[in-house]
């Protein structure tokens, strides 16, 4: 349920109630003064709820801390300053984090976290400067006091912004719900049991390490930290909740290792440790939190280009297939009309003309579909022992004509006397053959071709095709083997072809 669509009046109502109850036992801790103390909730909830419910019910805040200061000490006016303090610090410290921290989602992000503790910090100032001078302007504390009043009050806001808010608005905003499998819930009751046990180590009373007040409140730290990072934030909030609840009965009860002169200095002690703990257990949980929706969507990126991929492939050689099934009656025709009786020269011309064509149609879908095999992982290799130098003098035989028609010399500079390869004949010669006719179209007329190999190792054989053709640029050299691409496009304007020469030969 959406909290900003409670009825208003209903949601003042019970807010009004809750902080009641909470600023009345909050004060069971004051020391220094009746009306500040070292530990105050209320200042979390009314930041809580103007963030999650909105400015609308900021009256719950002020009826809220008038009843509670008009029941504790002082008169209506010192009643009324407070309660317009503690009210104008939650508007203050809400505005600042709806401002900067990006709202409700304030603890989706480090940067949030350390924001949304800023933001704390600052507005606390305003309940205690407001309610410390209306109780000495009203003679109902000592200006001596000011100070160590103020303090215990500020540290008190404080402490409760950072620890009860981000447990109200985790809790609230259904931004940040998210279910448990089994093994999840198992974890976090694990957790939870541990943290108990540890706190109750460090802060019950139960063995005589508390009672002696060690200073081992470290121990609690890796169990928050291991919830921050296997959990969202909002588990780690509650965590801290149930540690600094566990941690104010055992220092109020003279346990752990925050006892110090008075109670109002060891609470303040505690609250200090407590709010040093939240900041850096809340960033790392929001860090982890980012990383992992990040992650998230990057798979999910990952996923539509991969099923995008599919499709593609699919469509490819669903294509290819439709293509050439036409191109195989057009070459029996072709056949019967080469075989048919004499025909004149500009005939033959025109026949020989059509054949290179559809040839070269057909090349260009066994590309396409080569291609979809290999993405696939469909593309059947026969191996068995070949002789390059035979595969290659075939493939310059069957050239040559291209060549000739542009005046281009073919050289062969066979060296390598090993030249027997372990392969696939049929794809071993279309990559020599995709070589050559790349070195053909690409090489001006009157330009030379030149195929050597050699064995630069014993048993290992090179072969390479040089030409005086326009060369590759060096930022294209990287991409060369890449499907589909053929350079600048004024060269495939210029030269055609798809460009999947070189990526089915790699490949």
């Amino acid at each position: 349920m959406n909290a900003r669509k409670i009825p208003t009046l209903p949601a003042i109502s019970v807010l009004t109630l809750i902080y009641l109850i909470a600023g009345k036992l909050s004060l069971h801790l004051a020391f220094v003064h009746k009306s500040a103390s070292p530990v105050w909730p209320p200042a979390g909830i009314a930041l809580a709820a103007l963030l999650v419910l909105g400015f609308r019910v900021w009256p719950a805040i002020f009826v809220g801390a008038f009843l509670v200061n008009l029941t504790t000490v002082g008169n209506i006016f010192t009643s009324f300053g407070i309660a317009s303090g503690n009210t104008l610090e939650a508007i203050c410290g809400a505005w600042l984090v709806n401002r900067f921290a990006g709202g409700p989602r304030v603890f989706d992000r480090p940067q949030g976290v350390f924001t949304f503790a800023l933001a704390a910090l600052i507005s606390s100032a305003v309940a205690p400067t407001a309610g410390v001078s209306s109780l000495a302007v009203g003679e109902f504390a000592q200006w001596s006091n000011y100070w160590p009043i103020w303090l215990t009050w500020w540290l008190g806001d404080a402490s409760g912004d950072l620890v009860v808010a981000p447990l109200l608005v985790l809790w609230s905003v259904s931004a940040t719900q998210r279910k448990w499998n089994r093994k999840q819930a198992v974890e976090v009751s694990v957790l939870l049991l541990l943290l108990v046990l540890l706190a109750e180590t460090v802060f019950g009373g139960w063995f005589p390490i508390s009672a002696g007040n060690y200073p081992i409140s470290f121990i609690c730290g890796p169990i928050v930290i291991w919830t921050a990072f296997r959990f969202t934030p909002r588990e780690t909030a509650t965590g801290i909740f149930v540690l600094s609840a566990i941690a104010i009965w055992g220092t109020r009860h003279g346990f752990g290792p925050f006892i110090l002169q008075t109670e109002n200095q060891s609470l303040l002690m505690l609250q200090s440790w407590t709010a040093a703990l939240t900041i850096t257990a809340m960033a790392i949980a929001a860090a982890i939190a980012e990383r992992n929706r990040a992650q998230a969507a990057i798979e999910q990126q990952k996923e539509t280009v991969e099923a995008a991929n599919r499709t593609k492939d699919n469509f490819l050689a669903m294509l290819s297939h439709e293509l050439r099934t036409p191109l195989t009656p057009v070459m029996a025709a072709l056949d019967t009309l080469e075989s048919d009786g004499p025909r004149s020269s500009e005939s033959k011309t025109s026949l020989s003309m059509i054949r290179r064509n559809v040839e070269l149609e057909s090349q260009l879908i066994d590309d396409l579909l080569d291609l979809t095999r290999i993405t696939k992982d469909k593309l059947q290799l026969r191996f068995g022992t070949l002789d390059a130098h035979e595969v290659i003098n075939n493939v310059v035989e069957i050239c040559r004509p291209e060549a000739q028609a542009r005046n281009l010399k073919l050289n062969l500079n066979l060296r390598g006397g090993t030249h027997h390869v372990s392969g696939d004949a049929a794809k071993f010669q279309q990559i020599v053959w995709n070589l050559l006719k790349n070195a053909i179209k690409f090489t001006a007329d009157h330009g030379e071709i030149t195929i050597s190999s050699s064995n630069p190792e014993p048993q290992l054989l090179a072969i390479a095709v040089h030409d005086t053709g326009i060369g590759i640029q060096p930022e294209i050299m990287n991409r060369i083997f890449d499907p589909f691409e053929q350079g600048e496009r004024a060269f495939q304007r210029r030269y055609g072809g798809l460009g999947l020469g070189l990526a089915i030969s790699k490949s």
